[in-house]
């Protein structure tokens, strides 16, 4: 059997499954499991997860007649959620969601030995974004991950490394100095 074949059969299954349930048991899958993809495609949030997961508890208590139809009913919700975790995390990485302002495409610089970080030191560079406190910064055209001591310096001031701490590099704003 292809695939088609395959998701056809169980299509029509899960609906000869859930044309035995009542409207308020199939109401709450229905948002419960909407619940759950928006917070699958929402990073952080955990309330709809959590509305989403009490949503289908509902609809598994009201809907069982037994222990065992409780047991199939969560079997197929999780199976469903699984099969849309696989769809939006494939989406995340290759698909529409990859390109979308959720996903961070841009990724910080390769980190650099402790030797080529000292020589940083008294050298200035040019803010490429709003540091508060941290940011990226141009500096001999290298592009370095910087921390203030907690000022907010504009993108396109001039700032000067003054300290390196571990792996951290510390910048101060030039014009605020002057």
């Amino acid at each position: 059997m292809n695939g088609i074949t395959v998701l056809a059969a169980a299509s029509f299954s899960l609906s000869e499954y859930f044309r035995g349930w009542d409207f308020w048991p199939l109401l709450f899958f229905v948002i419960g499991m909407a619940l759950m993809i928006v917070e699958m495609i929402t990073p952080g949030l955990g309330v709809p997860g959590i509305f989403g997961a009490l949503s289908l508890i509902a609809a598994i208590i009201i809907q069982a007649r037994s222990f065992t139809d409780a047991l199939l009913s969560l079997l197929i919700i999780m199976v469903v959620l699984g099969i849309c975790a696989l769809i939006i995390f494939r989406s995340f990485s290759k698909g529409r969601i990859s390109r979308s302002p959720i996903v961070l495409n841009d990724e910080a610089p390769a980190k650099v030995k402790n030797d080529t970080l000292l020589s940083l030191v008294g050298k200035s560079g040019v803010a490429v974004n709003d540091l508060r406190p941290s940011g990226f910064v141009d500096i001999d055209g290298g592009r370095y991950d910087v921390v203030t001591r907690g000022d907010f310096i504009k993108k396109g001031d001039t700032v000067t490394v003054s300290a390196i701490e571990g792996t951290k590099i510390i910048v101060t704003n030039t014009v605020t100095e002057q």
